[in-house]
This record gives structure tokens, C-alpha cells and sequence, in this order.
């Protein structure tokens, strides 16, 4: 991993799950994946293209943390 810092606002992060309708840890979750993409290099505010590819990465981290939660949860 890069040699980043991330921050993350704790207010923002519980306004925008109240707009978005999800829990804290989930805005945390994915602000923390925002972040770590950002330190990598990607930037959304590049273009459109890079726009989708963040977006695409977002989603399969996402996911792929999603299912590593709920195997670990039934086994």
C-alpha cells in the first residue's frame, strides 16, 4: 500500500448514511475504500473513464468484503 493518510470526517460520515440510508459502519466502510483507491492513484474527478474504473473497484471491494463477512458469520 502507498504511504497515505486517510481522513474521514466523522459528521459527514453519519450525515451522508442518514442520506444514504445505511448504517455508519457501512459509510465508514465505503469511505475508507474511497481513500485507499485515492492512494493508489485513481481519481474520479479525472474523467468519466476514471470515474466508472473507481466506481467498478469500489463495487468489487465492496462485494468481495461483503462475502468475507457473512462466510465468516455461518462458518
Amino acid at each position: 500500500m502507498p504511504d497515505a493518510e486517510i481522513y474521514i470526517s466523522l459528521d459527514t460520515a453519519q450525515k451522508q448514511a442518514v442520506k444514504n440510508v445505511i448504517s455508519i459502519r457501512d459509510e465508514l466502510t465505503v469511505l475508507l475504500i474511497h481513500g485507499i483507491l485515492h492512494s493508489y492513484g485513481f481519481d474520479h474527478e479525472k474523467s468519466e473513464t476514471e470515474k466508472e474504473i473507481m466506481k467498478e473497484k469500489e463495487l468489487f471491494l465492496l462485494k468481495k468484503l461483503s462475502k468475507e463477512k457473512i462466510n465468516s458469520l455461518i462458518n
